[in-house]
């Protein structure tokens, strides 16, 4: 899942500075207007409460401005100069106001009528502040072309008049459209830019805000301590300034960023923290997403009825505004919600709402388009007709000045005919000279073009042989790669096929990933007086060579297994390792063959889940509920711990294998057999080294065995068929573009 946070820019510039108490604030202003007459001083102490309430009450904000507007249109012997402040404070006021309840086509033409005003009285500071609301309101509808536009404007303005608030905004902005291009170091670096100068102005909201925006940054960039450490900072600002808005915000992006990392009793703490104080502020368009947050905590966390209420409450607030992107995809989790709990009937009445409902916004945009190149188109045709006429009185001057300069050149003419005429006569006697010269070249150049003739002959011949000895390369290249391909074929025919597997094994998974076209590494299963025997193996090198040694040691464990005698597991390994050592003629000096294989082997008793387990070099793992115990005393079986976030009820053990390959060896003792027993559902897995061994992440490291255990413990809990399918997807994505360096086989079989 990728997170989704909100990310604010800085709204309207008016050098607010919100109190340390707002409320106390509030208080003040309240008693002024008790003893304050009815003048135009009351106007401002109405607009001053709007901007107090809109941060902890929206309908208050709402009531106050709707007074000073009141007010305004009542009071008489205003001058011209006063009109125009007063207009353009109430309506950028309204305009804010409408845009914190989700009305933002009317925030839109408030916010217009306000730039408008501002534009003729050549207002600077409140032509940036109407930039800056406007390109945060089309960031909202998400028009980025629109929503760039106005920031470039606001800008431009900030760094014409130096102002530190207008630019620490403008920066703060250019910053938010290299994070929506993500482009993170220049988001970082423009941000830092603007939390200096807010910082300098000692402004507490802009500090948290940055900080916040900072800290969103560092989680796009995977650093989570970091970006955790700079959302409480900024929490703790708003929490001591009274922002509950912008307090909500906060929560709502901790509670969002525990839920991708699967804390999701943190993320329900902070969910629901971000939820009453929308509650509070009425702020319809945040509810949906925090109620759709909700949702789907509750519904990773298995607690499928709050999750439908919650679901349901974003539904209700998204349809009583209008949001219909936001309802199209509440539509498909309550959907999706609907066929996890069986409700197949109610799931499909949702999906045909997700459709229709995404069809009717698809056809709106469409219309809204096609008018918007019509506009265009006759815009262009005016444009068009005024660039012709234009032309035409430009071709007219053209022509008065053309006839004025033709009279003159052919007077000119005349003149340079007549002088020409006698340097011709000159220029003939050179020229006669001239082709005498350039004959005596032409034989020069015949002479070396022969020369260059007769070695584009020998050339040609060398390429020739070249075209040759490269079809002969090519012709056997084919003729080794039909060889190896037989070689697969052949490998592929001895191995175990899926219907022998779904017979002895039935609940099991194979991951096998070979190199190359042939593999060094096999699997071999065979059932024998209701023993099932599993087993892989790990052969010196990988291709081809590695694949005659895989061959080998399938045929020799089908001799090895006719003998009653044999069938423990460490007699199957001493009985092949004397296979080896005879076929590859080894006998410990130093020009022999030092090929041999890596193994490990398990024989189950079917009955009674008795287990015997042999290694060479290759350990077993098996994951239980229940401790597992050995009788034997050199048994070394260890107990691994999940060291991953992710909580399991079953454990991972580990027995070691013995420090011997299958071949001749520094150490020849007899290969140990280690008993146990299993119960119903434990898991056995036998695997090669290729996967913790692969490299790739970030750091082109191995995959190591931690993660490897790791991984296992988290996937244990899934049907097999899935756990070999995360196991496959995971080693992709470590892998990245890096290549594989060996052959990779995991058997994994559930009891």
């Amino acid at each position: 899942m990728k997170i989704k946070l909100l990310l604010l820019t800085f709204f309207a510039i008016t050098n607010i500075l919100f109190s340390q108490n707002v409320e106390h604030k509030i208080d003040s202003l309240k008693k002024l207007l008790k003893t304050s007459k009815p003048d135009t001083s009351i106007i401002n102490k109405y607009l001053e409460l709007s901007l107090q309430y809109r941060s902890i009450s929206t309908d208050s904000a709402v009531k106050y401005t709707n007074k000073a507007l009141i007010l305004f249109n009542k009071t008489k012997n205003i001058s011209n100069s006063d009109k125009n402040i007063f207009f353009i404070a109430i309506n950028k006021s309204i305009g804010l106001n409408y845009y914190l309840l989700g009305k933002y086509e009317l925030a839109e033409v408030y916010f217009k009528k306000t730039l408008d005003r501002a534009e003729k009285t050549k207002n600077i500071r409140i032509m940036t502040a109407m930039y800056v609301n406007l390109g945060a309101l089309y960031e909202t509808k998400s028009n980025i072309n629109k929503a760039l536009t106005y920031h470039l404007k606001s800008l431009r303005l900030a760094e014409k008049t130096n102002n530190k608030s207008d630019m620490a905004t403008s920066y703060n902005n250019v910053g938010y459209m290299h994070y929506q291009l993500e482009s993170y170091e220049r988001a970082l670096y423009y941000y830092n830019k603007s939390l200096k100068l807010k910082s300098e102005l000692n402004d507490n909201e802009g500090i948290a805000l940055l900080l916040n925006n900072i800290g969103i940054i560092y989680y796009f960039k995977n650093e989570i301590d970091t970006c955790i450490k700079y959302f409480k900072k900024a929490s703790l600002i708003w929490e001591k300034t009274g922002n509950k808005r912008s307090s909500a915000m906060i929560l709502s992006n901790l509670g969002e960023l525990y839920l991708e990392i699967g804390l999701y009793k943190n993320s329900i703490n902070y969910l629901n923290e971000s939820k009453k104080l929308y509650l509070e502020l009425k702020d319809s368009y945040n509810l949906i997403a925090t109620y759709k947050l909700l949702g789907q905590v509750y519904f990773e966390g298995g607690d499928y009825i709050n999750s439908q209420k919650s679901y349901n409450k974003a539904l209700k607030y998204s349809q009583e505004i209008g949001e219909n992107k936001e309802s199209v995809d509440l539509y498909l989790h309550i959907a999706q919600l609907d066929s996890t709990l069986g409700n197949f009937k109610n799931a499909y009445r949702n999906l045909i709402k997700f459709h229709n409902l995404k069809d009717s916004i698809f056809s709106l945009d469409r219309k809204k388009a096609f008018d918007e190149l019509q506009t265009k188109f006759e815009t262009e045709k005016k444009e068009k007709q005024i660039i012709k006429n234009n032309a035409q009185i430009k071709k007219q001057k053209i022509i008065n000045i053309a006839l004025f300069i033709g009279i003159l050149l052919i007077i000119i003419v005349a003149i340079l005919y007549i002088r020409q005429n006698r340097i011709r006569k000159k220029a003939n006697q050179m020229l006669m000279l001239k082709n005498a010269e350039i004959l005596q070249q032409k034989e020069e150049i015949e002479t070396q073009r022969d020369e260059i003739e007769s070695q584009r002959d020998e050339i040609e011949a060398q390429l020739d042989i070249a075209s040759k000895q490269r079809d002969l390369i090519l012709q056997q290249k084919e003729e080794i790669s039909e060889s190896i391909r037989y070689a697969q074929r052949i490998q592929n025919a001895i191995l175990p096929n899926n219907e022998i597997l779904n017979k002895l094994l039935t609940n099991y998974f194979i991951l096998f990933k070979p190199k190359d076209v042939v593999s060094g590494d096999f699997y071999w299963v065979k059932e024998i007086n209701n023993l099932t025997i599993m087993l892989v193996a790990d052969c010196t090198g990988h291709g081809v060579p590695g694949g005659f040694m895989s061959m080998l040691g399938i045929a020799f464990l089908n001799e090895i297994v006719k003998k009653p005698e044999v069938i423990t597991s460490g007699n199957v390994l001493n009985e092949l390792r004397t296979y080896v050592i005879e076929a590859l003629k080894q006998s410990g000096k130093i020009e022999d063959q030092h090929d041999g294989m890596d193994i490990s082997i398990c024989i189950i008793n079917n009955e009674t889940y008795e287990v015997q387990y042999s290694g060479a070099f290759n350990p077993i793992y098996i994951i239980s509920e229940n401790e597992i115990i050995t009788n034997n005393s050199n048994s070394i079986i260890k107990k691994y711990e999940n060291t991953s976030q992710t909580q399991t009820n079953v454990c991972l053990y580990e027995h070691k294998a013995d420090k011997m390959p299958i071949s001749f060896y520094i150490k020849m003792q007899n290969f140990n057999t280690y008993s146990f027993k299993l119960k119903k559902n434990d898991i056995i897995y036998l695997f090669s080294d290729g996967y913790p061994d692969q490299f790739g992440g970030d750091k082109n490291k191995k995959f190591t065995y931690s993660q490897f255990k790791n991984i296992l413990l988290n996937i244990s809990q899934k049907p097999m068929y899935e756990q070999k399918l995360i196991l496959d997807n995971t080693l992709k994505n470590w892998m990245g573009n890096a290549p594989q360096i060996d052959d990779i086989t995991i058997l994994a079989y559930k009891i």
